[in-house]
């Protein structure tokens, strides 16, 4: 590391202190509170987790009312990035997790330029289905493989459902959904989280009918309707469905915003037709770099929304750290679609003077 990126990691990694000790209520939207979540690395791995998805059991599942996955990601080190699999048993949203005893749940692949990464959890038929995006370096592929389980803690061989040449459809963090006549998994395509110039090119979706048997093909891309015009670049990301609108909870880079840090955030977009969405402009989460989230809407319309920090800003001061936030998502709704309301009236009311 040349001393320019020393001086930098010195720098961020003290903006994020103060940020923490002078302006944690400015964080999450609102002024709402967050808290960093306790998930142990399996042993032998540095302390780091990402990538996190979530599923929720108002009526337990096995004993469990959350399931939890991640991949840890210490310095980015690819060695790493295998998911891992946590538990726990209560009714609120949890903070605390409990270790699959046989973490990591996939292995790292034995190619020397393999990886896996962003792992998807997803629950049908009363099985568990844990996807997983593996990357060849050479010759430059992206696979989607899937493992299943009847008890949440062992799984299945993987099978391989979905491949594409790098470049081409990166299938990037996949998100699952139930629709009444079919099953899809959305990815992201592009760069957007590579670098400042990094773009999204948009949406790529799969669908099919079955993930015992999965027979899932590409059918369409959809867009960020006003990427352009709020400049916000999405990444990686996850869904849920709420009133029939499809909404995307994902961490992005705005590339209308100057300064040196110009970091990811965290963002909501929603979709009415299922394929297109737009963005929300006004960050879930904001001042500090985020990764993936994860989220749900509980019975009482409250939505939990995990996401990842990057940056030693955590009580064990690992390099990557998950957190919860949760609020009254239909108040919320209102509150900012009320906004974006009276923000386009003044603008309209602003050209018709001119």
């Amino acid at each position: 590391m040349n001393i320019k990126a020393i001086m930098l990691e010195k720098a961020t990694r003290l903006a994020d202190n103060l940020t923490i000790r002078f302006s944690r209520n400015r964080i999450v939207a609102g002024g709402r509170n967050f808290s960093f979540c306790k998930v142990p690395v399996p042993k032998g791995y540095i302390q780091s987790q990402t990538h996190p998805s979530i599923l929720y059991f108002p009526s337990k599942w096995h004993g469990f009312t959350h399931i939890l996955a991640t991949t840890p990601y210490p310095k980015a080190n690819i060695q790493y990035e295998n998911p891992c699999l946590y538990y726990a048993d209560d009714e609120n949203s949890p903070t605390v997790f409990i270790p699959n005893p046989d973490n990591p749940i996939i292995s790292p692949p034995t190619e020397i330029n393999a990886f896996n990464s962003d792992p998807c959890l997803c629950f049908d038929n009363d099985r568990i289905y844990l996807i997983n995006r593996r990357c060849e370096r050479t010759p430059g592929l992206r696979e989607i493989e899937i493992f299943s389980s009847a008890d949440g803690t062992h799984f299945s061989q993987p099978q391989l459902i979905i491949t594409e040449n790098a470049g081409k459809r990166e299938l990037l963090s996949p998100a699952f959904i139930h629709l009444t006549y079919a099953k899809r998994i959305y990815f992201l395509n592009g760069d957007a989280g590579i670098g400042r110039g990094g773009k999204c090119r948009g949406i790529d979706i799969y669908e099919g009918t079955s993930l015992e048997n999965p027979n899932f093909a590409y059918i369409q891309t959809g867009q960020f309707l006003n990427s352009k015009e709020t400049g916000i670049e999405p990444w990686h990301f996850d869904l849920f469905q709420f009133e029939n609108k499809l909404y995307m909870v994902f961490c992005g880079r705005n590339n209308k915003k100057g300064g040196i840090r110009n970091h990811m955030e965290t963002y909501l977009a929603v979709s009415e037709d299922f394929l297109n969405f737009r963005i929300f402009p006004k960050p879930l989460v904001s001042l500090l770099k985020t990764y993936r989230p994860t989220a749900y809407l509980d019975e009482r319309k409250v939505l939990h929304l995990y996401f990842s920090i990057v940056g030693k800003v955590a009580n064990d001061k690992s390099d990557r750290s998950i957190a919860l936030t949760r609020f009254d998502f239909q108040l919320f709704l209102e509150k900012n679609l009320l906004n974006d309301k009276i923000r386009s009236e003044f603008i309209n009311d602003e050209n018709e003077e001119r």
